[in-house]
């Protein structure tokens, strides 16, 4: 009984002390109700005052058709491109460009929080090309990634802020992808097909849109503010333009690019 009573009074002792301790070192760091937190974002409201941009990206001069793209190294890519494959990297139709992405940046963003589009980006591969060429997403969607081929292909995700990702998927095969942090865009490759190469840009809000063949874009929904609108393109040097947009207000901003003057 003694030796037991000693024991209880030799704890006890130690737990003073180990709370004296910490309460001394307190002043040397922040308790967890002091330590700074990054400020919270309140999810934006739309308010009926919201605008749009909107414009055409051109490109002036004389740009070359694009080359074929050879498959012999794999006959079942060929057999699936008898007519031939051209690459997508500039496409240029009546000076208007192909695959360009339009976003913008605000600080009149950086202040809220906005929720995901309501739908699903994906990326997939078809007749040995990848589909879509650019694609964009917003940080917190998931990337639906399908292999809709006859044959087997990698997708090699060469990210340098999310995790990198490099699969081999079998025809009809699928996995996705969660992307949380916004990051440039960067390349997804096959290491089967060196042709197939496409882009994944992942964007901290979903104001942004890939230009089809008309080279025209429309960014709708944004809060009245100052804004820098940014056109990205894998083969012309980044272009910029600031806007300042008005309640219910619809703005123009063209861009013309010049080849090969701005191409890199």
């Amino acid at each position: 009984m003694r030796v037991m009573r000693y024991g209880l009074v030799r704890a006890a002792l130690a737990g003073a002390v180990l709370f004296a301790a910490l309460a001394a070192g307190a002043p040397h760091g922040l308790s967890e109700a002091q330590t700074p937190r990054p400020q919270e974002q309140n999810f934006y409201q739309p308010t009926g005052e919201e605008g749009m941009i909107e414009g055409v990206v051109n490109v002036e001069g004389n740009v070359p058709p694009r080359p074929l793209i050879s498959m012999e190294s794999d006959p079942a890519c060929a057999a699936q491109n008898r007519e031939g494959a051209r690459t997508d990297d500039i496409m240029v139709e009546r000076g208007r460009l192909a695959n360009a992405l339009v976003y913008v940046e605000s600080a009149t963003l950086d202040a809220y929080n906005f929720g995901p589009r309501p739908w699903v980006p994906a990326l997939g591969r078809r007749k040995c090309r990848t589909t879509p060429h650019v694609l964009a997403m917003q940080a917190g969607q998931t990337l639906y990634v399908q292999n809709g081929d006859r044959i087997k292909h990698n997708y090699d995700f060469q990210t340098k802020v999310n995790p990198v990702f490099n699969k081999y998927l079998a025809p009809g095969e699928s996995f996705e992808i969660p992307y949380t942090r916004p990051e440039p865009p960067f390349v997804v490759r096959c290491r089967l097909h060196p042709w197939e190469r496409g882009y994944v840009a992942v964007l901290p809000h979903p104001f942004f849109t890939i230009t089809g063949r008309s080279g025209a874009f429309a960014i709708e929904g944004l809060p009245p503010g100052d804004y820098e609108v940014v056109v990205w393109h894998e083969k012309f040097y980044e272009m910029r333009a600031k806007v300042t947009l008005g309640a219910r207000e619809t703005k123009v901003s063209n861009f013309t690019l010049k080849f090969p003057g701005d191409a890199r």
